[in-house]
């Protein structure tokens, strides 16, 4: 498990890095690409799941996909674990000191859950690949119940029992 989260955390980075040396220009002087809506928008929120982009700028294209797809899950376990806590955060029936402790509980079930995500389109462009992950709030919602039966934490299985893809859905 700690080498998934170090490998997770290397690309993050990795991506981190090099987002910040290239721009997302795709318009050239001489022609204008047709980028796709999510390229050029930014991964959102769906109505039956979570999107998240990666990118990887591998030489190999057939590298730079599986790299993109490594980094997109990370991308995604990074929005599970922030809709998660947006949830935690609007429960009203637990002390602030409980949903800090859920918050942090939780970060460890949220990698996890990426079971069922899948690649929606990719696009290359100027040596940089992109991908559209997607990750349905079902099977989310499914792999977090079955990591909380596993949880030994009384209230952590509790929450994660109880957790609806409504609540997912009305999470900032």
């Amino acid at each position: 498990m700690k080498k998934i989260i170090l490998l997770v955390l290397f690309v993050l980075s990795l991506s981190i890095l090099a987002g910040c040396a290239t721009t997302k220009n795709v318009t050239d002087q001489s022609e204008k690409i047709e980028a796709p809506e999510w390229y050029l928008r930014g991964a959102k929120k769906g109505s039956s799941g979570i999107y998240a982009i990666g990118r990887s700028n591998l030489s190999d294209k057939a590298m730079a996909e599986k790299a993109a797809r490594v980094d997109g899950r990370a991308q995604l376990a990074q929005m599970v674990e922030s809709t998660v806590s947006h949830v935690v955060d609007s429960l009203v029936e637990y002390d602030s000191e409980t949903k800090r402790y859920l918050k942090e509980s939780t970060k460890i079930v949220s990698n996890q859950v990426l079971v069922g995500s899948t690649q929606e389109d990719k696009f290359y462009f100027n040596g940089e690949m992109s991908v559209l992950m997607f990750l349905p709030y079902e099977n989310m919602i499914l792999q977090l119940k079955n990591s909380s039966s596993s949880q030994s934490d009384k209230k952590l299985k509790e929450f994660l029992s109880e957790l609806t893809v409504e609540q997912l859905e009305n999470a900032n």
